[in-house]
C-alpha cells in the first residue's frame, strides 16, 4: 500500500513537472519588439514595430516624414527621438533603449547611426 501511494504521488511530481516544462519557449523561439517615440514641441508620436527587421525596414520612411513636416515654417526646429528593441527568449529579456535631441535638418542622419548601433548591439 505504501508503494502504490508512493508511486502515485511520484507520478503526479513527474508529470506536473513536465507539464511546467512544456510552457516554457524554447531556446531558439524568440518574441520581438521595438518602437519610436519622436517629440517636436508639444506632440509627441509613438511607432510600434512587431519585429527588430520591420523596424530596420521601415523607421526610415518614418524619419524622412518627421524631418519634412518639422521643418515646415520654423527656423528653429529641435526633434527628440527615442529608439528602444526588446528581444525576449525562455530565459532572457534584453531592451536597449537610446533617446538622441537634435536639429530637424540632421535628425534623420543621427537616428540612422544610432539605429544601426542599437540593431548591432542587440543582435549580437
Amino acid at each position: 500500500m505504501k508503494n502504490l501511494l508512493f508511486s502515485a504521488i511520484a507520478m503526479i511530481a513527474v508529470s506536473s513537472f513536465g507539464t511546467a516544462q512544456n510552457n516554457l519557449k524554447s531556446d531558439s523561439e524568440q518574441t520581438e519588439y521595438a518602437y519610436m517615440s519622436v517629440k517636436t514641441g508639444d506632440e509627441l508620436i509613438k511607432y510600434k514595430f512587431s519585429s527588430i527587421k520591420d523596424f530596420e525596414e521601415n523607421t526610415d520612411l518614418f524619419l524622412d516624414e518627421i524631418t519634412s513636416r518639422s521643418t515646415e515654417g520654423k527656423e528653429k526646429c529641435e526633434v527628440t527621438v527615442e529608439i528602444s528593441a526588446t528581444i525576449t527568449t525562455a530565459l532572457l529579456s534584453t531592451t536597449i533603449t537610446a533617446a538622441v535631441t537634435s536639429g530637424c535638418a540632421t535628425i534623420a542622419a543621427t537616428v540612422r547611426e544610432l539605429r544601426t548601433k542599437l540593431i548591432l548591439s542587440i543582435t549580437h
